[in-house]
């Protein structure tokens, strides 16, 4: 009679973990059959959608063909064609819908949509117009021309356009937000804002107004408003990029970085191709003093920048005050020589470059630039002052606080005084001229 013995212990534990290597071999293999399987069946569901799409447009476009007549058929495949961003032959179909339904105000203002993306100026207007005079109270028609006319630089038709929509709408937000973002455009800060308080009183006041009203206040120095406001519009839309931006910039130019930075960084995650958010981002490191990696957060941010952009000289310039700070004196050299191949008249980047010759030993190219800079300073500061220039890159805080600089370095403390005052009129929170106001105090007169 056989008698049935148990497994030894061991012999029961290397059967186990055989069957145990096997799972794991299985599970492996099915791992990587499925990282293999997974992105072609990804890819084979893309392909099929777009062989939908293509055959659903080719359907349109063979209804449309066969009914040239008929009007619903031709804007229907217009449509289809523009979200399919085909303009051009988007066109031929509009001109057909227009043709056979020449009353229809959809059908003109699709037309004018399609011929503006194509930059046929008079024909699009001719049917914005149309559209509007068919259709006299539906407001997109209004907005549509608005924004054309806006964008190709008639902004004083563009108000007058969106004026009439408030007529026909007083009560509807977008004539008015509109009207203000133009107003604002022409430098009217003031009627804009006051075009937009009745929104702004709202519980709800849309985003856009309050961004509008804030960008207002920042221009018209009120900060403490723009701040409110800008906050609000954050709050109430925490993905809108240029808010968070905006917000982010001014609480970092009222010396409050710390405030400032975590805006930026959201602006940048939410829209990393802004060069101008890098920059701005940048710009608040600068100011965060008790960061001690703050200088190389800068630099790595204003790299972005001029990835992005690399023909903004104002980049450039605060790029190679970086670079300076840091010590990489030739690279900041290198970085105002842009600047001023970019923009001949930045007269911070000729002193700034003056400077670094002269650390760089390169001292009859220093005095070179420190007299163009002095005359270029008395003559620019002049014409600012005297009316003749709206704007100039040396009337900005940096510039006047380099001037300030000048004057310290020939002795006359009394103008360097006055230009350090002026530094700070133009941005109240430029840290570095409060700095050299408190350095000139203490040390008497």
């Amino acid at each position: 009679m056989q008698v049935l013995t148990a497994r030894p212990p061991r012999a029961r534990l290397a059967i186990l973990a055989g069957v145990g290597a096997l799972a794991i071999l299985a599970s492996l293999w099915l791992y990587r059959a499925s990282e293999r399987w997974v992105p072609e069946a990804d890819a084979r569901v893309r392909a099929a959608q777009a062989r939908q799409r293509h055959d659903a447009l080719h359907a349109l476009e063979a209804q449309a063909d066969r009914a040239p007549g008929d009007g619903a058929a031709q804007t229907a495949c217009a449509r289809a064609l523009v979200d399919a961003g085909a303009f051009v032959p988007a066109l031929f179909y509009a001109e057909r819908a227009t043709q056979a339904e020449p009353r229809s105000a959809q059908a003109h203002l699709l037309q004018a949509l399609i011929l503006s993306t194509l930059d046929y100026r008079r024909e699009a207007d001719e049917h914005y117009r149309r559209a509007i005079a068919l259709d006299p109270d539906n407001l997109e028609g209004y907005q549509r021309r608005g924004d054309f006319l806006a964008a190709i630089g008639r902004s004083q038709e563009a108000a007058s356009v969106f004026r009439a929509a408030l007529e026909r709408a007083p009560d509807a937000p977008g004539p008015r937000m509109s009207l203000a973002g133009v107003l604002r455009d022409q430098g009217r800060a003031r009627a804009a804002l006051e075009m937009l308080e009745p929104l702004l009183a709202r519980q709800d006041a849309p985003v856009a107004a309050l961004f509008i009203a804030g960008r207002c206040c920042q221009d018209l120095s009120r900060t403490k408003r723009a701040l409110d406001l800008l906050g609000r519009a954050v709050a109430a839309a925490p993905d809108f990029a240029d808010a968070r931006h905006v917000l982010g910039a001014l609480l970092s130019n009222q010396g409050r970085p710390a405030e400032g930075i975590p805006h930026l960084q959201k602006a940048v995650e939410l829209s990393p191709g802004a060069a101008s958010y890098h920059y701005a981002l940048g710009n608040a490191y600068r100011s965060l003093r008790d960061d001690p990696d703050a200088l190389n957060k800068a630099r790595a941010a204003f790299e972005r920048a001029l990835e992005l952009d690399p023909a903004t000289p104002i980049v450039h310039y605060f790029y190679g005050l970086t670079l300076e700070e840091l010590g990489e004196t030739a690279s900041a050299a290198r970085e105002y020589r842009r600047t001023l191949e970019l923009e001949p008249k930045f007269g911070s980047a000729r002193y700034r470059l003056g400077a670094a010759y002269r650390t760089l030993g390169m001292g009859e190219e220093a005095r070179r630039l420190q007299e163009e800079f002095a005359r270029q300073q008395k003559q620019e500061i002049t014409q600012v002052h005297g009316g003749r220039r709206a704007n100039s890159f040396v009337d900005t805080a940096e510039a006047h606080f380099q001037r300030g600089r000048a004057f310290l370095e020939e002795g006359d403390r009394v103008r360097a005084a006055a230009a350090f005052r002026t530094a700070l009129d133009r941005d109240p929170g430029f840290g570095p001229a409060r700095a050299a106001l408190r350095s000139l105090n203490e040390r008497g007169p």
